[in-house]
C-alpha cells in the first residue's frame, strides 16, 4: 500500500483495534453469508475514515475475509485498501493472502458481468456454454499470449465453459489497435494467436473502432492491464492463471455459500 496512506492507517489502528483474535467476531460476523443484515455504503464509509482525511471512497465491497468489508479509498491520487468490520467499530490494514495458493486477494472485486457489452467480444468455447468468462485483452501482452494457451486448454476439454476475449491496447498503442482491427474485423480467434505470436497480420478488413470501444468499457471498469479475467459471479481476477487455477476459481464461485444468521 503507497506509504501516504500506509502512514495514517498505523496510527488508526493501533488507535481502534482491540487486542486479541475475537475482535472482529464480536461484532461482525465470523462465519457464514452475512450480507444480508449488514450493510456500509460509501458515504457510512466516509464518515468512518474521517480521521483520514481521504478524498473519496472509490468502492466498498464484502472481503475475501468473513466480518469484513474490503474498502478502496483514496487520497492525493493515491488508491489503497482498508478494512472496517461489520460492527462497523475497527479499521484495519492488511494483506490478505490464502494459504493455499500463496495468492493475495487484498483487491479482489466484483463486477457486473451482465452489463459488460460484449458485441465486440471474440468467442472462443460454445456460445450457449453454461459458464461465460470474460477476459480483456492485449494483442501485444506477452501474458495475455499465455494465458491464451490456457484458454485453449480449458475449451478442449470442458465445453461448459467458454470465453469471450475484449480486445483493446492497454497503452493505447496505434500498432497494437491497428492489429486488433484487425482481428476483430475478420472475428478470428486463429489470427489473434497469429497476433499473440508476434507475427504479422493483414490490413483490417474494414473500418471497425471496436477496439477504440472496447479501451473505453475497459476504463469505465478501472481495468488499465492485461490480462484480466471476469468470472460468471464477477470477480475480476488480473494477471495470468494456468487451466487448473481457472478451473478451481470457477469451483470456488459455484460453491454454495454457507447459511447466514
Amino acid at each position: 500500500m503507497p506509504r501516504t496512506i500506509a502512514g495514517i492507517l498505523t496510527l488508526i489502528a493501533l488507535v481502534l483495534l482491540p487486542t486479541g483474535a475475537n475482535a472482529f467476531m464480536k461484532d461482525g460476523c465470523g462465519s457464514g453469508n452475512c450480507v444480508d443484515c449488514h450493510a456500509l455504503t460509501a458515504d457510512e464509509a466516509m464518515k468512518l475514515l474521517k480521521p483520514m482525511e481521504i478524498d473519496k471512497i472509490a468502492e466498498v465491497r464484502e472481503s475475501p475475509v468473513k466480518g469484513l468489508w474490503a474498502v478502496d479509498a483514496e487520497k492525493g491520487g493515491v488508491r489503497g485498501t482498508v478494512f472496517i468490520d461489520f460492527g462497523k467499530k475497527h479499521v484495519l490494514q492488511a494483506q490478505i493472502i490464502r494459504i493455499d495458493t500463496k495468492e493475495n486477494v487484498t483487491s479482489i472485486r466484483k463486477v457486473d458481468p451482465s452489463k459488460i457489452a460484449l458485441d465486440n467480444a471474440l468467442l472462443m468455447g460454445k456460445a450457449d456454454a453454461a459458464q461465460q468468462i470474460i477476459v480483456f485483452s492485449d494483442v501485444d501482452c506477452h501474458f495475455c499470449a499465455n494465458l491464451h494457451g490456457s484458454i485453449k486448454a480449458i475449451v478442449a476439454k470442458e465445453p461448459g465453459i467458454a470465453f469471450r476475449i475484449i480486445l483493446f491496447s492497454r497503452n493505447n498503442d496505434p500498432n497494437t489497435i491497428l492489429k486488433e482491427r484487425a482481428v476483430l474485423c475478420a472475428n478470428s480467434p486463429e489470427m489473434l494467436e497469429q497476433g499473440y505470436l508476434g507475427k504479422p497480420l493483414p490490413p483490417p478488413a474494414c473500418t471497425t473502432d471496436a477496439a477504440t470501444w472496447n479501451g473505453k468499457i475497459a476504463a469505465e471498469l478501472g481495468i488499465n492491464g492485461t490480462p484480466v479475467l471476469i468470472l460468471p459471479d464477477g470477480r475480476l481476477i488480473p494477471g495470468f492463471r494456468d487451466p487448473d487455477a481457472i478451473l478451481r476459481l470457477l469451483k470456488e464461485g459455484a460453491a454454495p455459500a454457507a447459511p447466514g444468521h
